[in-house]
């Protein structure tokens, strides 16, 4: 568990009382902050209320497709085993994956004249995958090694080396020789054509094609644009109905330039593709984070296209190999988030990926390391996996009203602080902004607690930083702050210049002029405009000297009396389905509390959860349910990681650790509590801990 390092102390008249908070010294009174944040032991209400008298359909469109490695794995048994398994347990209507071209895959490509393409794997594949159920969105990569005119561990031996290559499976992405995409287009036209002769222009149809992976190789719109445009017209040469998009960048890129692009060069395309995971560059970290910072990015970039089908084809709880969220329940939370925020917004909504049989990085080793998957390799299904299982098994077809209050019942601040001792945030934290002095008065104190008696004594102050002297430019500087202008980090930013002590007269602000200014030789200030307090004084400094960031360290921050409990972030989400012809018993009510991934931010305080199903008379919506259960994901339900590192993180696990971790992510229904109220609103209730899935379900 994250925890806040705190300290607690007793107020006794500014004694000089040594005492540590993280690794800051204090003289003076102090106490924590642990519980008056949204961290820690305390317990936040939220409450949701759902309403089934008003609904909308709910298509289930994050089904409709899953990414997975790259092309040549599809070929193996135990991906084939996993794709069946997602196809039953997770609804799974569609993959995508890399490199069908790559010269592993066949080669595809087999040289030059008449008879230069193979397509025995993709056929394969794409039998296979038919036979289940389940359509491509086919990426059109990578370059082959004749096209590129390039040698390939053995293939177009003749040739140079290529020059760029991606991923431990070394897919080519150079452009083609000499720029001509003649060859691809020619490649791209007998591919397609090839597929509409096997299975008929019907199926094809309903596929879709998506050109390259995140401008790999393919900087736009230099290259990239040739390349699509040969592709696009490819595949409209064998049949204008034929759907083909792109430009599949990363991190929600040229998204309003490829539309534009494309009609001023008259080149077709039927839907927007791109990429985002939480992790890309953009969202605030830290004590900043935002749980809701990828959602409004995505719903941002796809209002800019409103007009167009947009495919998300990535995403994930984050970004990249290692990733610490991707085996834990956090990924189930993560899920449960997007899938109500983002599924009736996106036309195709691909998570990254269904199973962990996966090389980018080489393939893996070890059962549980973080790759993307839902699955490991070995077959035991991560919390993903599970989220996606219950989405599946339990969604209904029509959408209910729902609604989230983060902050139901939280307490305010108490503004009588002068009255309170001093409470500390913790060494090495700032609050940035928000000064109530101009920059030529920040004054000096010889302690942080001689700088939070300043805040208590002036009228608008709400919090107080004071740095130590290793602070750099600044030791011993004082700074007054309101508190609602400020933001909460963990690393000071630099005023625009430094403090350099001397004795300098100004006014002092309401209440402040019961405090002293201390001076490095101990002098006082005129007597009209100070006082002695504590028997010591301070002084106000000038700061005409350049300031050096990389100095600016040592700041202790805190409050004025007793923290304000902050308001609690948006951590938990909640949507609603029922099936429209079915009554009660049909509800569900998916509850995700998706937490900060940074480890160095404290815990997320647990939720009070309440859950208020109102009564309606409609049709057939309402009957009294007998009782009320929960479905978890979290650290102790659903969640193999936690006993396979028990086990001692074993890199092959026996047939029997085999078994027990396959039992260890299985879910299970729990009893929780229930009323009905006197107008006949359920109410069920439950404590929900950060990182978790939970589906309420009522049985009538």
């Amino acid at each position: 568990q994250r925890k806040k390092n705190s300290v607690h102390i007793v107020q006794a008249n500014m004694t000089s009382l040594l005492v540590t908070c993280g690794m800051v010294l204090l003289h003076g009174c102090v106490t924590d902050a642990t519980k008056a944040d949204d961290h820690g032991g305390s317990i936040v209400e939220v409450a949701i209320e759902v309403d089934p008298a008003k609904t909308t359909p709910f298509e289930h469109r994050w089904k409709r497709s899953w990414g997975s490695g790259h092309a040549k794995l599809t070929l193996r048994q135990d991906w084939r085993a996993h794709a069946k398994r997602a196809v039953a347990d997770l609804g799974m209507q569609g993959v995508r994956y890399h490199g069908m071209f790559d010269d592993d895959n066949g080669p595809v490509v087999t040289g030059f004249g008449d008879n230069k393409y193979n397509f025995t794997a993709l056929d394969n594949t794409w039998d296979y995958l038919l036979s289940i159920g389940v359509r491509p969105i086919v990426e059109l990569s990578f370059l082959p090694a004749y096209i590129a005119n390039c040698s390939w561990y053995g293939v177009n031996p003749e040739a140079p080396k290529c020059g760029a290559t991606c991923f431990d499976y070394h897919g080519i992405t150079q452009p083609p020789y000499n720029d001509d995409f003649d060859p691809w287009y020619s490649l791209v036209r007998a591919t397609v054509q090839h597929l509409v002769d096997r299975y008929g222009l019907a199926e094809i149809q309903q596929w879709s094609f998506e050109v390259w992976n995140e401008l790999w190789g393919m900087p736009y719109p230099s290259q990239y644009l040739p390349l699509y445009n040969a592709s696009a017209h490819a595949i409209k040469s064998v049949h204008p109905s034929l759907k083909v998009g792109g430009p599949a960048t990363a991190q929600l890129k040229h998204v309003t330039d490829f539309p534009a692009d494309c009609r001023n060069a008259g080149i077709p395309f039927d839907f927007i593709s791109t990429h985002h995971y939480p992790t890309d560059p953009g969202c605030p970290t830290g004590f900043n984070w935002d749980p809701d910072c990828f959602t409004n990015d995505v719903l941002a970039s796809r209002a800019s296209v409103a007009n167009y089908s947009y495919y998300l084809t990535e995403y994930n709880v984050g970004c990249c190999l290692g990733y610490s969220q991707h085996d834990t329940p956090a990924a189930a939370a993560f899920i449960f988030r997007q899938v109500g925020a983002l599924n009736d917004h996106l036309d195709v909504f691909s998570y990254w990926t269904f199973t962990d049989v996966f090389e980018e990085g080489g393939f893996p080793t070890t059962e549980f390391s973080n790759i993307y998957g839902s699955m490991t390799h070995g077959g035991i299904p991560k919390p993903a996996w599970r989220a996606f299982q219950l989405l599946h098994s339990h969604a209904g077809d029509s959408r209910i009203h729902t609604t989230v209050d983060n902050n139901a019942g939280h307490q305010v601040a108490d503004t009588d602080h002068v009255q309170h001792t001093c409470t500390v945030v913790g060494g090495g934290v700032d609050f940035n902004g928000g000064d109530l002095l101009p920059d030529s008065q920040h004054f000096l104190t010889p302690d942080a607690a001689h700088c939070c008696s300043a805040c208590q004594g002036h009228d608008n102050c709400t919090a107080w930083s004071w740095g130590d002297n290793s602070s750099g430019c600044c030791p011993q500087r004082c700074y007054l702050k309101d508190l609602s202008r400020t933001t909460q980090s963990l690393s000071h930013t630099p005023p625009t210049t430094c403090c350099r002590p001397r004795v300098h007269s100004h006014p002092l602000p309401p209440r402040i002029r019961s405090i002293c200014m201390f001076s490095p030789l101990q002098r006082c200030l005129t007597a009209d405009s100070t006082v002695q307090v504590f028997g010591m004084c301070v002084s106000t400094v000038a700061c005409p000297l350049p300031c050096n960031p990389a100095n600016q360290r040592g700041f202790t921050s805190g409050y004025p009396g007793a923290a304000p409990p902050a308001p609690a972030k948006d951590y938990v989400s909640a949507w609603s389905t029922m099936n429209h012809t079915d009554g009660m018993g049909s509800v569900r009510v998916f509850v995700g509390f998706w937490g900060n991934p940074d480890a160095s931010v404290p815990a997320a305080a647990n939720r009070s959860i309440s859950v208020t199903i109102k009564k309606s008379d409609s049709h057939r919506v309402f009957q009294a349910p007998t009782a009320a259960h929960v479905i978890r994901i979290d650290d102790t339900h659903a969640n193999p990681r936690a006993l396979w590192e028990t086990m001692g993180a074993p890199t092959v696990p026996s047939p029997a650790q085999y078994d027990q971790l396959n039992q260890a992510s299985e879910y299970a229904e729990e009893p929780a509590d229930m009323r009905i109220t006197n107008n006949g609103d359920i109410i069920v209730s439950f404590i929900a801990s950060e990182n978790s899935a939970t589906v309420v379900i009522l049985s009538v």
